[in-house]
Protein backbone atom coordinates (compact mmCIF):
# COMPACT_ATOMS: atom_id res chain seq x y z
CA UNK A 1 0.00 0.00 0.00
CA UNK A 2 2.84 2.43 0.89
CA UNK A 3 4.67 1.54 -2.34
CA UNK A 4 1.55 2.28 -4.43
CA UNK A 5 1.08 5.70 -2.79
CA UNK A 6 4.76 6.57 -3.45
CA UNK A 7 4.36 5.67 -7.15
CA UNK A 8 1.20 7.77 -7.36
CA UNK A 9 2.95 10.80 -5.81
CA UNK A 10 5.82 10.46 -8.29
CA UNK A 11 3.36 10.48 -11.21
CA UNK A 12 1.56 13.56 -9.85
CA UNK A 13 4.92 15.35 -9.51
CA UNK A 14 5.74 14.43 -13.12
CA UNK A 15 2.39 15.85 -14.31
CA UNK A 16 2.98 19.16 -12.51
CA UNK A 17 6.46 19.34 -14.04
CA UNK A 18 4.89 19.05 -17.53
CA UNK A 19 2.43 21.86 -16.66
CA UNK A 20 5.31 24.11 -15.55
CA UNK A 21 7.18 23.58 -18.85
CA UNK A 22 4.02 24.38 -20.81
CA UNK A 23 3.47 27.63 -18.88
CA UNK A 24 7.07 28.72 -19.62
CA UNK A 25 6.44 28.11 -23.33
CA UNK A 26 3.23 30.09 -23.01
CA UNK A 27 5.17 33.10 -21.62
CA UNK A 28 7.53 32.97 -24.60
CA UNK A 29 4.52 33.05 -26.95
CA UNK A 30 3.22 36.10 -25.06
CA UNK A 31 6.48 37.89 -25.85
CA UNK A 32 5.93 37.12 -29.52
CA UNK A 33 2.41 38.58 -29.34
CA UNK A 34 3.82 41.80 -27.83
CA UNK A 35 6.15 42.14 -30.83
CA UNK A 36 3.22 41.57 -33.15
CA UNK A 37 1.27 44.32 -31.39
CA UNK A 38 4.14 46.75 -31.96
CA UNK A 39 4.20 45.80 -35.64
CA UNK A 40 0.47 46.40 -35.86
CA UNK A 41 0.91 49.88 -34.36
CA UNK A 42 3.47 50.76 -37.03
CA UNK A 43 1.12 49.50 -39.72
CA UNK A 44 -1.65 51.65 -38.33
CA UNK A 45 0.51 54.79 -38.56
CA UNK A 46 1.47 53.92 -42.12
CA UNK A 47 -2.17 53.45 -43.06
CA UNK A 48 -3.06 56.86 -41.65
CA UNK A 49 -0.34 58.48 -43.75
CA UNK A 50 -1.59 56.70 -46.84
CA UNK A 51 -5.12 57.88 -46.20
CA UNK A 52 -3.95 61.48 -45.97
CA UNK A 53 -2.01 61.17 -49.23
CA UNK A 54 -4.99 59.62 -50.92
CA UNK A 55 -7.28 62.46 -49.89
CA UNK A 56 -4.80 65.05 -51.13
CA UNK A 57 -4.52 63.32 -54.48
CA UNK A 58 -8.28 63.20 -54.85
CA UNK A 59 -8.50 66.94 -54.22
CA UNK A 60 -5.80 67.65 -56.81
CA UNK A 61 -7.57 65.42 -59.27
CA UNK A 62 -10.86 67.25 -58.86
CA UNK A 63 -9.16 70.62 -59.29
CA UNK A 64 -7.48 69.47 -62.48
CA UNK A 65 -10.74 68.18 -63.87
CA UNK A 66 -12.43 71.50 -63.20
CA UNK A 67 -9.60 73.35 -64.87
CA UNK A 68 -9.78 71.01 -67.83
CA UNK A 69 -13.50 71.56 -68.28
CA UNK A 70 -13.02 75.32 -68.11
CA UNK A 71 -10.36 75.14 -70.79
CA UNK A 72 -12.62 73.09 -73.00
CA UNK A 73 -15.42 75.59 -72.62
CA UNK A 74 -13.05 78.39 -73.48
CA UNK A 75 -11.88 76.47 -76.51
CA UNK A 76 -15.42 75.95 -77.72
CA UNK A 77 -16.18 79.62 -77.30
CA UNK A 78 -13.12 80.50 -79.31
CA UNK A 79 -14.16 78.16 -82.07
CA UNK A 80 -17.59 79.70 -82.19
CA UNK A 81 -16.00 83.09 -82.39
CA UNK A 82 -13.80 81.82 -85.16
CA UNK A 83 -16.80 80.64 -87.12
CA UNK A 84 -18.42 84.02 -86.73
CA UNK A 85 -15.28 85.66 -87.95
CA UNK A 86 -15.21 83.40 -90.96
CA UNK A 87 -18.73 84.42 -91.76
CA UNK A 88 -17.62 87.99 -91.59
CA UNK A 89 -14.68 87.10 -93.74
CA UNK A 90 -17.08 86.40 -96.55
CA UNK A 91 -17.65 90.14 -96.56
CA UNK A 92 -14.20 91.32 -95.52
CA UNK A 93 -11.72 88.84 -96.87
CA UNK A 94 -8.62 90.93 -96.77
CA UNK A 95 -8.80 92.42 -93.30
CA UNK A 96 -9.54 89.41 -91.16
CA UNK A 97 -6.88 86.96 -92.25
CA UNK A 98 -4.41 88.15 -89.66
CA UNK A 99 -7.03 87.90 -86.98
CA UNK A 100 -7.76 84.35 -88.06
CA UNK A 101 -4.11 83.51 -87.82
CA UNK A 102 -3.94 84.91 -84.32
CA UNK A 103 -7.00 83.01 -83.24
CA UNK A 104 -5.67 79.78 -84.65
CA UNK A 105 -2.40 80.29 -82.86
CA UNK A 106 -4.32 80.86 -79.67
CA UNK A 107 -6.21 77.63 -80.27
CA UNK A 108 -2.96 75.84 -80.81
CA UNK A 109 -1.59 77.11 -77.51
CA UNK A 110 -4.75 76.12 -75.70
CA UNK A 111 -4.58 72.64 -77.11
CA UNK A 112 -0.99 72.30 -76.02
CA UNK A 113 -1.97 73.37 -72.54
CA UNK A 114 -4.78 70.85 -72.61
CA UNK A 115 -2.35 68.14 -73.62
CA UNK A 116 -0.08 68.99 -70.69
CA UNK A 117 -2.99 68.90 -68.31
CA UNK A 118 -4.02 65.51 -69.57
CA UNK A 119 -0.53 64.19 -69.04
CA UNK A 120 -0.55 65.53 -65.50
CA UNK A 121 -3.93 63.95 -64.96
CA UNK A 122 -2.57 60.63 -66.17
CA UNK A 123 0.32 60.82 -63.71
CA UNK A 124 -2.00 61.65 -60.85
CA UNK A 125 -4.27 58.77 -61.72
CA UNK A 126 -1.37 56.37 -61.77
CA UNK A 127 -0.14 57.63 -58.43
CA UNK A 128 -3.62 57.42 -56.96
CA UNK A 129 -4.15 53.86 -58.09
CA UNK A 130 -0.71 52.80 -56.91
CA UNK A 131 -1.49 54.23 -53.50
CA UNK A 132 -4.76 52.39 -53.55
CA UNK A 133 -3.03 49.10 -54.32
CA UNK A 134 -0.55 49.72 -51.54
CA UNK A 135 -3.42 50.52 -49.20
CA UNK A 136 -5.19 47.29 -50.05
CA UNK A 137 -2.02 45.28 -49.54
CA UNK A 138 -1.52 46.86 -46.15
CA UNK A 139 -5.12 46.10 -45.34
CA UNK A 140 -4.56 42.45 -46.20
CA UNK A 141 -1.45 42.39 -44.04
CA UNK A 142 -3.31 44.03 -41.17
CA UNK A 143 -6.12 41.50 -41.44
CA UNK A 144 -3.64 38.64 -41.41
CA UNK A 145 -1.94 40.02 -38.33
CA UNK A 146 -5.28 40.59 -36.70
CA UNK A 147 -6.32 37.05 -37.49
CA UNK A 148 -3.12 35.72 -36.00
CA UNK A 149 -3.44 37.86 -32.89
CA UNK A 150 -7.02 36.74 -32.40
CA UNK A 151 -6.53 33.05 -32.91
CA UNK A 152 -3.18 32.38 -31.25
CA UNK A 153 -4.18 33.29 -27.66
CA UNK A 154 -7.46 31.38 -28.00
CA UNK A 155 -5.72 28.31 -29.32
CA UNK A 156 -3.12 28.47 -26.58
CA UNK A 157 -5.83 28.77 -23.95
CA UNK A 158 -7.71 25.81 -25.38
CA UNK A 159 -4.58 23.69 -25.53
CA UNK A 160 -3.79 24.58 -21.94
CA UNK A 161 -7.29 23.57 -20.87
CA UNK A 162 -7.02 20.33 -22.79
CA UNK A 163 -3.74 19.53 -21.14
CA UNK A 164 -5.14 20.26 -17.69
CA UNK A 165 -8.15 18.07 -18.36
CA UNK A 166 -5.93 15.27 -19.52
CA UNK A 167 -3.87 15.60 -16.36
CA UNK A 168 -7.00 15.52 -14.23
CA UNK A 169 -8.19 12.48 -16.13
CA UNK A 170 -4.85 10.80 -15.47
CA UNK A 171 -5.14 11.62 -11.78
CA UNK A 172 -8.65 10.17 -11.69
CA UNK A 173 -7.46 6.99 -13.32
CA UNK A 174 -4.52 6.74 -10.94
CA UNK A 175 -6.50 7.51 -7.81
CA UNK A 176 -9.56 5.51 -9.00
CA UNK A 177 -12.15 8.25 -8.44
CA UNK A 178 -15.86 7.63 -9.20
CA UNK A 179 -17.17 7.13 -12.71
CA UNK A 180 -19.41 10.22 -12.71
CA UNK A 181 -16.44 12.53 -12.41
CA UNK A 182 -14.81 10.75 -15.34
CA UNK A 183 -17.94 11.28 -17.45
CA UNK A 184 -17.99 14.94 -16.51
CA UNK A 185 -14.42 15.36 -17.71
CA UNK A 186 -15.24 13.62 -20.98
CA UNK A 187 -18.09 16.06 -21.53
CA UNK A 188 -15.72 18.95 -20.94
CA UNK A 189 -13.36 17.50 -23.51
CA UNK A 190 -16.19 17.36 -26.03
CA UNK A 191 -17.05 20.99 -25.34
CA UNK A 192 -13.47 22.00 -25.96
CA UNK A 193 -13.47 20.14 -29.25
CA UNK A 194 -16.60 22.03 -30.26
CA UNK A 195 -14.85 25.29 -29.44
CA UNK A 196 -11.97 24.28 -31.66
CA UNK A 197 -14.41 23.63 -34.50
CA UNK A 198 -15.92 27.08 -34.02
CA UNK A 199 -12.49 28.63 -34.22
CA UNK A 200 -11.84 26.81 -37.46
CA UNK A 201 -15.10 28.17 -38.88
CA UNK A 202 -14.07 31.67 -37.88
CA UNK A 203 -10.77 31.17 -39.65
CA UNK A 204 -12.59 30.09 -42.82
CA UNK A 205 -14.78 33.19 -42.72
CA UNK A 206 -11.77 35.45 -42.41
CA UNK A 207 -10.11 33.69 -45.32
CA UNK A 208 -13.22 34.35 -47.42
CA UNK A 209 -12.97 38.02 -46.49
CA UNK A 210 -9.37 38.06 -47.68
CA UNK A 211 -10.44 36.50 -50.97
CA UNK A 212 -13.03 39.23 -51.45
CA UNK A 213 -10.38 41.87 -50.88
CA UNK A 214 -8.18 40.24 -53.48
CA UNK A 215 -11.06 40.32 -55.96
CA UNK A 216 -11.50 44.01 -55.25
CA UNK A 217 -7.82 44.50 -55.94
CA UNK A 218 -8.15 42.80 -59.32
CA UNK A 219 -11.15 44.96 -60.16
CA UNK A 220 -9.16 48.08 -59.41
CA UNK A 221 -6.36 46.88 -61.65
CA UNK A 222 -8.84 46.43 -64.50
CA UNK A 223 -10.17 49.91 -63.88
CA UNK A 224 -6.63 51.24 -64.02
CA UNK A 225 -6.13 49.66 -67.43
CA UNK A 226 -9.38 51.14 -68.68
CA UNK A 227 -8.42 54.61 -67.50
CA UNK A 228 -5.05 54.33 -69.17
CA UNK A 229 -6.69 53.37 -72.44
CA UNK A 230 -9.08 56.31 -72.25
CA UNK A 231 -6.29 58.73 -71.52
CA UNK A 232 -4.28 57.41 -74.43
CA UNK A 233 -7.29 57.93 -76.65
CA UNK A 234 -7.59 61.50 -75.42
CA UNK A 235 -3.94 62.13 -76.14
CA UNK A 236 -4.34 60.80 -79.65
CA UNK A 237 -7.30 63.08 -80.23
CA UNK A 238 -5.35 66.06 -79.00
CA UNK A 239 -2.48 65.23 -81.29
CA UNK A 240 -4.90 64.99 -84.16
CA UNK A 241 -6.27 68.41 -83.27
CA UNK A 242 -2.80 69.85 -83.21
CA UNK A 243 -2.06 68.42 -86.63
CA UNK A 244 -5.28 69.85 -87.99
CA UNK A 245 -4.48 73.25 -86.59
CA UNK A 246 -1.05 73.19 -88.14
CA UNK A 247 -2.60 72.25 -91.43
CA UNK A 248 -5.04 75.09 -91.05
CA UNK A 249 -2.23 77.53 -90.44
CA UNK A 250 -0.49 76.37 -93.59
CA UNK A 251 -3.67 76.78 -95.53
CA UNK A 252 -4.11 80.27 -94.20
CA UNK A 253 -0.63 81.14 -95.31
CA UNK A 254 -1.56 79.92 -98.74
CA UNK A 255 -4.69 81.99 -98.49
CA UNK A 256 -2.54 85.07 -98.48
CA UNK A 257 -1.64 84.13 -102.04
CA UNK A 258 -4.94 82.61 -103.09
CA UNK A 259 -7.55 84.67 -101.28
CA UNK A 260 -10.61 83.55 -103.10
CA UNK A 261 -10.15 79.80 -103.24
CA UNK A 262 -9.60 78.70 -99.67
CA UNK A 263 -12.57 79.96 -97.69
CA UNK A 264 -14.80 76.87 -98.05
CA UNK A 265 -11.94 74.66 -97.01
CA UNK A 266 -11.35 76.81 -93.94
CA UNK A 267 -14.96 76.51 -93.00
CA UNK A 268 -14.87 72.74 -93.32
CA UNK A 269 -11.71 72.46 -91.29
CA UNK A 270 -13.08 74.62 -88.53
CA UNK A 271 -16.25 72.61 -88.40
CA UNK A 272 -14.16 69.48 -88.17
CA UNK A 273 -12.24 71.02 -85.29
CA UNK A 274 -15.45 71.85 -83.55
CA UNK A 275 -16.68 68.27 -83.87
CA UNK A 276 -13.41 66.89 -82.59
CA UNK A 277 -13.49 69.17 -79.60
CA UNK A 278 -17.01 68.11 -78.81
CA UNK A 279 -15.88 64.51 -78.95
CA UNK A 280 -13.02 65.37 -76.64
CA UNK A 281 -15.44 66.96 -74.22
CA UNK A 282 -17.55 63.80 -74.20
CA UNK A 283 -14.51 61.67 -73.53
CA UNK A 284 -13.50 63.89 -70.66
CA UNK A 285 -16.95 63.60 -69.18
CA UNK A 286 -16.63 59.84 -69.46
CA UNK A 287 -13.30 60.07 -67.69
CA UNK A 288 -14.93 62.08 -64.93
CA UNK A 289 -17.57 59.38 -64.51
CA UNK A 290 -14.87 56.73 -64.28
CA UNK A 291 -13.10 58.75 -61.63
CA UNK A 292 -16.30 58.97 -59.66
CA UNK A 293 -16.68 55.20 -59.92
CA UNK A 294 -13.11 54.82 -58.76
CA UNK A 295 -13.78 57.05 -55.76
CA UNK A 296 -16.85 54.96 -54.94
CA UNK A 297 -14.70 51.86 -55.10
CA UNK A 298 -12.22 53.54 -52.81
CA UNK A 299 -14.84 54.17 -50.17
CA UNK A 300 -15.36 50.54 -48.92
CA UNK A 301 -11.68 49.77 -48.23
CA UNK A 302 -11.24 53.18 -46.63
CA UNK A 303 -14.24 52.63 -44.41
CA UNK A 304 -13.02 49.17 -43.55
CA UNK A 305 -9.63 50.57 -42.63
CA UNK A 306 -11.21 53.23 -40.49
CA UNK A 307 -13.33 50.63 -38.74
CA UNK A 308 -10.27 48.51 -38.08
CA UNK A 309 -8.42 51.50 -36.72
CA UNK A 310 -11.39 52.40 -34.54
CA UNK A 311 -11.64 48.88 -33.21
CA UNK A 312 -7.92 48.58 -32.44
Amino acid sequence: MVHASIVCCKRVYLCFQICFVFTVDHWYSLKKTILLLLLRLLLRLLLLLLLLLLLLLLLLLLLLLLLLLLLLLLLLLLLLLLLLLLLLLLLLRLLLLLLLLLLLLLLLLLLLLLLLLLLLLLLLLLLLLLLLLLLLLLLLLLLLLRLRLLLLPLLQLLLLLLLLLLLLLLLILLLQLPLLLLLLLLLLLLLLLLLLLLLLLLLLLLLLLLLLLLLLLLLLLLLLLLLLLLLLLLLLLLLLLLLLLLLLLLLLLLQLLLRLLLLPLLLLLLLLLLLLLLLLLLLLLLLLLLLLILSLLLLPPLLLLLLLLMQT
